[in-house]
């Protein structure tokens, strides 16, 4: 990990609605989602579709370092929750 923590997808997420000047409703909007979608995201329920993560990565206009910050935070996210469940 060279010496630094990965995030947690909803944390990565909160941050960068944030750093965007983004909030969850515009991004929902943005991505044609429903809220409760975006809101599931935000509070660790549930994680994106593979579909869905481009078309993040598009509306939060990421350059290529964030869009991989990103996916390591969505990594990280899937091994928890396989560690939870075994």
């Amino acid at each position: 990990r060279k010496g630094r923590s990965v995030m947690m997808f909803n944390t990565w997420l909160q941050g960068a609605l944030v750093n965007y000047g983004c909030n969850q409703a515009a991004l929902a909007k943005k991505m044609k989602l429903h809220r409760s979608v975006i809101t599931n995201w935000l509070q660790g329920k549930h994680l994106p579709q593979p579909i869905n993560l481009l078309t993040l990565a598009d509306c939060l206009e990421l350059d290529k370092q964030e869009t991989i910050n990103m996916i390591q935070a969505l990594i990280h996210s899937l091994q928890e929750q396989k560690c939870k469940s075994a």
